[in-house]
């Protein structure tokens, strides 16, 4: 959600020192803990005693909060990444990098956004790994990179060589939130930052 509509993980973003900064905090959180929980308030966000049918009608507010609910594992693996080269966060090399600023696209794929026809990642360690990442996030067809990842495959396999990262889908795997209990001001408090969300892209 923040990759989409923060205006202040935006302005964070222009700087390396500040978006390693907020990078050290968000890898320094429980992702063991935190990706069942927010799968689980993406469950209880798309119930039909929530926002169901705002989420099946499309709603971007709505379903920009469930994919990034149901990105956050994926996405804290590929943002937390770092160059053993250099011990730098490919992410932050990524979005400051203006001599290749296709880079930062690359990150979007989770969040149901296609790489532009244009765009030409420059065919490094970092770029190889994040994607695959991706492809074995995959294998969760109920993820939106699952629908956004093989055109970019692709696309990039044209620029770097035909094998460069893997352009198909892995076997998919059945995912079940079952058990997982989420307290109802957890829909409530994803909800309203949704709002906000929405509010901050007016």
């Amino acid at each position: 959600m923040y990759f989409q509509g923060s205006r202040s993980f935006f302005e964070a973003e222009k700087k390396l020192l500040s978006i390693v900064r907020v990078l050290d905090a968000s890898c320094s959180a429980n992702v063991t803990f935190c990706t069942p929980y927010l799968q689980g308030v993406a469950k209880n966000l798309t119930s039909s005693a929530n926002c169901a049918n705002e989420y099946n009608t499309g709603n971007s507010v709505v379903v920009m909060a469930y994919e990034g609910l149901m990105a956050y594992n994926m996405l804290y693996s590929a943002t937390c990444l770092q160059d053993p080269e250099t011990s730098m966060y490919c992410f932050a090399n990524a979005v400051t990098n203006l001599t290749t600023p296709s880079n930062a696209y690359i990150y979007f794929l989770p969040v149901n956004m296609t790489l532009p026809a244009t765009a030409t990642p420059g065919c490094d360690w970092c770029l190889q790994q994040t994607m695959g990442i991706f492809q074995a996030a995959t294998s969760d067809r109920q993820q939106a990179i699952a629908w956004t990842y093989r055109s970019a495959a692709r696309q990039i396999n044209s620029i770097c060589g035909p094998e460069f990262v893997n352009d198909t889908l892995p076997a998919e795997m059945v995912v079940s939130l079952a058990g997982t209990t989420v307290p109802p001001w957890a829909v409530t408090l994803v909800t309203v930052g949704a709002a906000i969300v929405a509010n901050w892209l007016l």
